[in-house]
């Protein structure tokens, strides 16, 4: 069994018990992924009775400790909003560890604008034992201003970047080109191909406010936007001022580390967790290799705020 990284763990149990033809289980907490969601490379086979191991080192243990820390806190009930979900995993390991703890009302929001990944949402909900019907699934991109943009899904080649083993997609930004019809189709929508050969389809983009409105309380925000996650995050800070109890991003360059440093102690947010990407940094669990960077934010509007 691989060492508690954090005290917070022990408030959870690992699962012990059958697994699942064809799926792979990846965490303590039992969510079960089919194995097409994910690259081969992780993909695990478990036969027979399975005795899961608490997270490994790795720069996931950031999110995990936060997510945990935010489960513990809820009270009545637990709400959740993932940005960038993919197939929502980070939701459905929220759902399973409050499951844990409580019996009170859980409610999922995850927006996810690639539309295969958004497919795979709400079949990751449904074999994970959450009725989609039950949550908010959202088809959109997340942006700065409602209305409609390009969002990469291929590259020039097409298979090394795709829907089953790439998670990268990501609106187009405004100097990137325009893109020309391809004749092609990507899960029934027109395909256009940019100048330098990455292809794209128009989604529907949606802001945070819109997102926010009339759902209260939100325990748990976990960001992962490729990029955009500073004009996500500025349009919407009044409002997650009020309605924000903890944010977790992922972050993707240094520029964008500073511009969010700035925003959330401007607006009296307190720094839980700050780890650079794209290099080896000192934790308090130990040294962690960082691909994208991670930031951690607590709102301390809200007294349980964690120490």
């Amino acid at each position: 069994m691989t060492e508690i990284m954090d005290p917070i763990f022990a408030h959870f149990r690992r699962y012990q018990g059958p697994s699942k033809p064809g799926w792979t289980i990846l965490d303590f907490l039992g969510s079960s992924v089919r194995n097409g969601f994910v690259r081969p490379e992780f993909t695990r086979v478990h036969p027979g009775i399975v005795d899961t191991t608490y997270p490994e080192l790795n720069e996931d243990i950031v999110a995990w400790v936060d997510l945990l820390h935010a489960v513990t806190a809820a009270q009545d009930s637990f709400t959740m909003l993932e940005l960038g979900a993919g197939y929502g995993l980070w939701s459905i390991r929220a759902a399973k560890a409050f499951r844990q703890l409580s019996d009170k009302k859980c409610s999922l929001i995850a927006v996810e604008a690639e539309p295969l990944h958004y497919q795979w949402l709400k079949t990751h909900f449904q074999d994970n034992g959450f009725d989609p019907a039950e949550h908010r699934l959202i088809n959109a991109a997340i942006g700065d201003r409602e209305g409609k943009a390009l969002f990469f899904v291929g590259s020039p080649s097409g298979d090394e970047f795709n829907a089953t083993n790439w998670y990268g997609q990501r609106l187009k930004r405004e100097n990137e080109g325009t893109g020309t019809r391809s004749g092609e189709f990507y899960k029934g929508h027109p395909v256009l191909v940019l100048e330098n050969g990455w292809k794209c389809i128009e989604v529907p983009v949606i802001t945070l406010s819109s997102v926010l409105e009339g759902v209260g309380i939100i325990d748990f925000v976990h960001v992962d936007l490729q990029g955009h996650e500073v004009d996500v995050i500025k349009s919407g800070i009044e409002l997650l001022d009020q309605q924000a109890r903890h944010i977790h991003i992922g972050t993707h360059s240094a520029g964008i580390e500073e511009h969010l440093r700035y925003l959330f102690q401007s607006h009296g947010w307190r720094l839980c967790a700050d780890y650079a990407g794209r290099g080896r940094r000192a934790s308090p669990y130990g040294d962690i290799d960082f691909d994208d960077g991670v930031q951690s934010w607590q709102n301390v509007r809200f007294s349980e705020c964690r120490t």
